[in-house]
Formats: C-alpha cells, structure tokens, sequence
C-alpha cells in the first residue's frame, strides 16, 4: 500500500496515548469489537462478465479480471444488505447492463438488482454477487467462509450454489497440512474499525507500506511490517514496541509473542514460536501496540 507522509503539525503532535487508544487497553480492559481488511478506499468490482475458474475448491464463479466472486448469507434472495462499510471491504459486482455468462456459466441464472444507491448489482441464481477486497490477484480465495458482517461469504459453483469448503492455508490452519499454514498481509486500522475477537482498534488511523504474517506447520511465526506510521504523525509516535497475538475462529487471542521495537519509521520483524490447537479456523493474527493485547494497529487479511 502507499501512503503519504505529511509534516507534523502541532496539532497532530498533540495525539495522545490515549487518543491511540491504548489507555484503556493498558488497564486491562477488554477491548470491543473491530475490523479485516486493507484501509485504502475500495473500488467497485468492474467487469459484468460472469467466468468459471478452476481452483483448489472446485470450480468457482469470477468476474472478467479472473477475481472470485462470492454469496452473503445474510443476503435474501434477490436483495443485497451489504452496504457501506461492508460493501468496501466487499465490493458489489456491477453491471452497465446486461450482464454476460461466460463459458460454463448459465447465462439464464443471470440478472441485476437495483442496490439502495439505485445502480445494478449483478446476481447469480438469485444472489447477488461480490468480490473480496483482500483477494488481490485472480484465483485467489481468501474471502471463503469468512464470517463478516453479520452472516458467512462463500464462493459459488457453476449450478450458482454456495462451495462450503475452506481454502487451503487461509480460512482453516492445521498442523499437517504442509509447509505454510497461514499466510496474509497485514492491513492498517482506522478507529472507525470494530472489535475483533475482543481487540478494538486503536484511536488514530494507521498507513502501512507492506506487511506480511506466515505461520508455518511447526508453529513458527513471521510477522514484518514497513512503514506503519500514524501518517498525520509522519512516524509511529508513541508506540515503540509491537507483539503478535493469534486468534481462532471467534475465540480471544490465544497467544501473543514478546514484543519487539517497533522504529519511529514503522519497521518491525516479530520471529516467534506459537503452541497452536491442532485446527485454527478462520485465524486472524492482531499486532498490539507496546505489547497491549486489548489492542491493535494492524491486523493480517480482512476484518468484518
């Protein structure tokens, strides 16, 4: 992600501890609710062309530029109630007009909704069709049985059904299946950003150049980060020190590493070693500023 840096103003210099948030973190207070993904502003899905593409879950429904498409549960047939925050980190696939079907793909089962803005949505066999955020590159899945925003994400098989399996080393981590179990990059928070897992996001926003976590089938964890700077702040201001803690499915963290210095540029390599359950599903890695584990400044993947 790029990012700007600005001159530090004597009001931006005036951001306190507990303006980050860390306060009430530091008292040991368990944080609310927050969010997955990367802050940059989401673009609309482009594309009305419906594909199959082959992947580790079979067959699955993607847009023109080969990215996955994916159902809401929470969706009634034939409506979208993903909107705002939600249609950012899940952008809505639209269409300006009919849309086609590709080869494989039904173009019967094909059709567009009008969405509360009043532009088309596209809809596969009555439901209507979404692209993920955190998938940056055609084929990928990262966005599979996701739980996000009041309901589960699936991708689609060619009938126009959910596919309820998981993708391998993304939405389940298991100790044997094989070299890398989890792998993501790490996106920024914002304090508009809800509580995940009991960790709320801090009170300033964040920017990071790159980011990225790898847990592999022995327990070992990498998590780098560069450039994760307050950017009104153009440095990372009071936090200097930053810990990983590994979240399971909807339960609290169930581990956290030492800290290690975080440098006022944003640049910190956390190396650590992690007694992980024996299936983790959906994990979300958190990384707490000054080692709070009430808090986060980043996080790997999506967030609801």
């Amino acid at each position: 992600m790029i990012r700007s840096r600005f001159k530090t103003s004597v009001a931006a210099a005036a951001i306190s501890v507990t303006a980050l948030g860390l306060g009430a973190g530091a008292s040991g207070a368990a944080a609310s609710p927050a969010t997955q993904g990367t802050r940059a502003t989401a673009r609309v899905a482009s594309g009305s062309t419906v594909e199959l593409r082959a992947t580790r879950l079979g067959k699955i429904l993607v847009n023109s530029q080969g990215r996955t498409l994916y159902l809401f549960k929470k969706d009634p047939r034939g409506r979208s109630t993903c909107t705002g925050a939600c249609a950012k980190f899940w952008p809505p696939l639209r269409a300006s007009g009919k849309p086609t079907a590709g080869r494989g793909v039904s173009a019967s089962k094909l059709a567009t909704i009008k969405r509360s803005d009043g532009k088309p949505q596209v809809t596969y066999n009555g439901h209507p069709l979404y692209t993920f955020q955190q998938d940056t590159r055609a084929g990928q899945t990262n966005g599979q049985g996701l739980t996000a925003f009041g309901a589960s994400w699936f991708t689609l098989s060619p009938a126009g059904s959910q596919i309820s399996g998981h993708a391998a080393g993304v939405a389940a981590a298991r100790h044997h299946t094989g070299k890398f179990v989890f792998r993501s990059s790490i996106a920024p928070s914002e304090p508009t950003d809800p509580t995940l897992n009991g960790v709320a996001a801090g009170g300033a926003p964040w920017v990071i150049d790159r980011g990225e976590v790898t847990i592999r089938n022995d327990g070992r964890l990498r998590l780098e980060v560069r450039g994760l700077i307050i950017p009104e702040l153009g440095t990372a201001g009071p936090v200097n020190t930053v810990s990983a803690s590994i979240a399971c499915a909807n339960e609290s963290p169930a581990e956290q590493t030492q800290t290690v210095a975080l440098s006022q540029s944003g640049d910190a390599t956390i190396k650590a070693h992690l007694n992980l359950p024996s299936t983790c599903l959906g994990p979300r890695v958190f990384v707490n500023p000054n080692g709070i584990a009430g808090a986060y400044i980043a996080l790997s993947g999506w967030r609801p």
